[in-house]
């Protein structure tokens, strides 16, 4: 009942309504659905093509592009010479966990959806290999899906955000194994 109740708060949140109901618009404009079904009806009446401009799709492809151009790689330093050894050891795991998930493709998804519809995703968790050793893993996440706490205040969620809730869509079978 209290994991019901956070997922119905965000879920009717006007916060969380308001931006799902506007992301759509959004998504819908890029994709070049623009018209409403009475602007098609009197267009269809007068014999006229449902002609699309489409500068939402051109303008979000445009910025996606800037973000693929721009490689930023994260890598540290260390504060005294000392600190070398250990500032390389943490670059090279980072390069090795961007590396092993294709990082470059997941960030691409997220950068779209960011222009897109305000709003883009990134999950990371830990997953075992069939060796039970950990692997870091990072995957892109439909905004769609993601319910966060109304009520947070910061923009990173794990500082002050009381739940992130997810709804995804599963057939029986693989609840049922999960």
């Amino acid at each position: 009942e209290e994991l019901d109740g956070y997922f119905r708060t965000a879920l009717d949140h006007p916060t969380w309504r308001s931006w799902r109901d506007n992301a759509l618009k959004c998504y819908q404009y890029k994709e070049g659905d623009q018209w409403s079904a009475a602007d098609l009806a009197e267009l269809r009446k007068r014999s006229q093509p449902e002609t699309v401009n489409n500068q939402v799709s051109v303008t979000v492809n445009r910025l996606v592009g800037q973000f693929v151009k721009i490689k930023t790689r994260v890598g540290f330093r260390g504060r005294n010479p000392q600190d070398e050894a250990t500032a390389n050891a943490l670059t090279d795991t980072l390069l090795y966990i961007r590396q092993s998930n294709q990082l470059e493709f997941e960030e691409v998804e997220l950068a779209d959806d960011g222009f897109t519809g305000g709003f883009g995703v990134l999950e990371t968790y830990v997953e075992f290999d069939d060796m039970g050793q950990p692997e870091i893993m990072v995957r892109h996440e439909d905004p769609f899906v993601i319910f966060p706490d109304p009520f947070s205040t910061r923009y990173d969620w794990n500082k002050d955000a009381k739940f992130i809730c997810r709804a995804k869509w599963l057939d029986l079978a693989e609840a049922k194994e999960m």
